[in-house]
């Protein structure tokens, strides 16, 4: 379990950069779950990301 716990001005600084050194370097989310459970296809994130700068051009 990760607990934050923010400074007087609500600001996360040293905690949140002790976060990210917690998690691993290469850590991806399996999408298979989701996937099957949902009947998604789910498009590769650059796809994704191209279709979204087309539409906000």
């Amino acid at each position: 379990m990760n607990i934050i716990v923010t400074g007087a001005n609500g600001q996360l600084g040293n905690e949140l950069r002790l976060l990210t050194h917690i998690r691993p370097h290469f850590s991806v989310m399996d999408k298979q779950k989701v996937k099957a459970e949902f009947g998604l296809q789910i498009p590769y994130w650059r796809e994704s990301l191209k279709d979204c700068l087309e539409l906000i051009k």
